[in-house]
């Protein structure tokens, strides 16, 4: 997770959560995350932070999500 949000704002603590929520993710669940992210902060005109970063955890977990699980790659079946 740091890896992929090494040029946004996120607090590590953030960056905990989002990793425990997500974790048995693959790394392009992961990219898609941390984009969503960047594009809701954007979309605010305002730099990513710890908000956006929550947002688009838990879009990105929404049952409505699930064909973005399955077509981006889940190791575990949530």
């Amino acid at each position: 997770m740091e890896q992929r949000s090494r040029r946004t704002s996120f607090s590590p603590a953030a960056l905990d959560v989002a990793a425990a929520q997500t974790e048995g993710m693959t790394a392009s669940f992961i990219k898609e995350l941390v984009r969503r992210a960047v594009l809701i902060a954007a979309e605010a005109e305002q730099d990513a932070g710890d908000d956006d970063l929550d947002h688009a955890t838990r879009e990105m977990l929404d049952e409505a999500q699930n064909i973005t699980r399955s077509l981006l790659g889940s190791i575990t079946d949530r």
